[in-house]
């Protein structure tokens, strides 16, 4: 079995090989879970199909206590990949893209102040800036952001999952060990979902046209939320910015609105209302993957081919979260050196 790290650039890779090799539908399987989860139709217009019901799911890892969930994901989960993926959209999204819309067209000659965005801790958890980057790139980069210390404070955690608890979820696979063992020393569940909004955190903090006060520190005067609001209001005063924030979160959205602040509150689906089929693009494909990967620690895409794709494991790097790194493990020895080949093309190109 031939293994590779593939940086989340080099995912395209993974898809253009199995694509290529006849491999056009593909069924996504959860070993935790020990269910199939997804299909995923690569033939002309590219689709994914839930293969799993909220009950049916819930059956499934209804033997786990609550111990493990620190491991296990829940069905809830399902529509966090499929939101942070931008597969599946918030209920008000027009809302925030007629936001948007009204934001580009400001005209300055007029009058118009420039506008700075912010978000909340949960829209980086749900990768919001990725989905408005990769659908509306031909101004979203244009954009200025203001970010909060107290936010990347709430993400920037790190508790690894208990040893024994390890031990004690291998009984429940007697016959399938190897990817429970990747977990050891690794981040729980919670962390990792908290680090994916760390690496979207990083990104945003990276332009720069940034408006960041990388110096204050959380105290317990008052709510977090209510922290990042008065850092965003702080940050932009005796400065000429209208300043426009976006949260997943009711509370939050409340306490800006109390505060004088406009803020889009951006409504999460139902777990009761996931359509059973969604049409995707090649590149929200690459981020389902990698989610996929990353709550379910390993998951496995089934077809004329298995590959086997692991978010979590061994070894994993601070450097390998930073530049979204999935490892794969392949049975097919076409299928690895046609990987292989490809890593290597890909490796030469001089930019």
């Amino acid at each position: 079995m031939s293994t590779f790290i593939l940086k989340f650039n080099q995912i395209p890779i993974l898809l253009n090989v199995l694509f290529h090799t006849q491999n056009h539908r593909l069924t996504l399987f959860s070993p935790l879970i020990n269910s199939d989860l997804f299909q995923i139709d690569l033939d002309n217009t590219p689709f994914v199909k839930l293969l799993i019901s909220k009950d049916k799911f819930n059956n499934k890892t209804s033997h786990f206590d609550h111990k493990f969930n620190d491991i296990i994901p829940s069905f809830k989960h399902i529509r966090n990949i499929l939101i942070s993926s931008g597969i599946w959209k918030p209920n008000n999204w027009p809302q925030l893209v007629q936001n948007l819309i009204n934001i580009k067209n400001r005209n300055f000659l007029k009058g118009d102040r420039p506008a700075i965005l912010g978000f909340d801790t949960n829209c980086f958890i749900y990768r919001l800036y990725s989905t408005l980057l990769r659908e509306y790139s031909d101004y979203i980069p244009h954009l200025r952001f203001i970010l909060s210390k107290i936010v990347k404070y709430e993400l920037d955690i790190s508790h690894k999952i208990n040893a024994p608890l390890i031990d004690n979820l291998k009984n429940f696979f007697p016959n399938n060990t190897n990817f429970i063992d990747q977990l050891w020393n690794q981040d729980t569940l919670p962390t990792k979902i908290k680090h994916i909004g760390l690496v979207e955190f990083n990104k945003l903090a990276s332009l720069p046209l940034i408006l960041y006060n990388n110096t204050i520190t959380p105290h317990n005067n008052c709510s977090h939320d209510l922290q990042i609001i008065e850092d965003f209001s702080k940050q932009i005063e005796n400065k000429n910015y209208d300043l426009f924030i976006f949260t997943f979160d009711q509370q939050f959205y409340d306490q800006a609105r109390d505060y004088g602040r406009f803020c889009t509150f951006l409504d999460t689906p139902s777990l009761d209302s996931i359509p059973n089929k969604f049409k995707v693009s090649w590149e929200q494909l690459y981020d389902f993957l990698y989610l996929s990967s990353l709550y379910f620690s390993t998951i496995s895409l089934k077809s004329n081919n298995s590959v086997h794709i692991s978010g979590l494991w061994r070894g994993k790097s601070t450097d390998d979260w930073d530049s979204q790194s999935i490892k794969i493990q392949c049975n097919s020895d076409n299928l690895s050196s046609l990987i292989k080949k490809q890593l290597n093309i890909l490796n030469n190109i001089v930019y």
